[in-house]
Formats: structure tokens, sequence, C-alpha cells
């Protein structure tokens, strides 16, 4: 009886951490700043989205993965230096679903399954967290390549 409460009180918990996590990502943004703060720090989330929305390509999720995964180290180095006093909650709550959703996309990969849906999650956390990075207003950037 135990486990099964065990078992019902995660799988809510899990239930109610996803739902937060998408409530936050449908939040609407002005991204004028975006491009800039990703041609500054050389970010490719943008371009993997272009590219999964043309039809017809073949997938490499483990190409895909690295990139979203180097882009996150970025974004998120960015967002704990920024100056700011500290990160709000949403921002750590959509970290972990990254961590998540990167999980996810890893095990579907190994099993063969196909992990578009787990792309695009991660491609809407990068995005969400790139503008609040842009729209902090505390880091500066060029678009400068040097």
């Amino acid at each position: 009886m135990s486990a099964v409460i065990l078992l019902t009180s995660s799988a809510l918990a899990l239930f109610y951490l996803q739902a937060t996590c998408e409530a936050t990502l449908r939040r609407e943004f002005d991204s004028s700043r975006l491009c800039g703060l990703v041609n500054a720090y050389r970010l490719e989330f943008s371009s993997v989205r272009s590219e999964l929305q043309t039809i017809g390509i073949s997938i490499d999720y483990g190409t895909i993965c690295e990139a979203l995964k180097c882009d996150y180290l970025v974004v998120t180095y960015l967002l704990r230096n920024s100056g700011r006093s500290s990160s709000p909650w949403r921002e750590r709550l959509l970290m972990l679903y990254f961590r998540a959703a990167l999980l996810l996309l890893s095990t579907q990969t190994v099993l063969k399954f196909n992990g578009k849906w787990a792309v695009f999650k991660l491609l809407d956390i990068l995005n969400y967290l790139a503008i609040e990075l842009s729209n902090s207003g505390e880091t500066h950037f060029s678009t400068t390549t040097g």
C-alpha cells in the first residue's frame, strides 16, 4: 500500500512539474534582442529549430543533443553570472526540466524512437532562457566576431 502511495504522489509531482514548466514556456516575450545574443555567443538552437522544420531531412539526434547541451551550458553560465542577485525559481525549474528532457531524448535515441518532441521541448526551454538573459539588461554583448 505504501508503494502505491509513493508511486502515485511521485507521478502527481512530475505531472505538476511539467504543467508548471509548460505554463512558463507559453509566456510571451519581446524577442528583439535575442538575435544579437544568439550571434554574439554563437548559439545554435535557432538554426537547429529551422533545420528541424525542414521537411524531408534525416535527423542526427546525437549531434543535435550535443549542440543543445553546449548551448544550455553557455546560457546557464551567462544567467548565473549576469550580475543578478539570484535566478527566479522558474528559471531553476526550467533548468531541471531541460535536464529531464535531455535524458528523455538520450533514452529515445538509444531505443530508436522518434525524439522530435523532446528536441522541440529543449529548443523552447533554451529560447525562454535566452530571452530572459537578453531581457535582463545585465548582459552586454556585441555582434562582432573575434
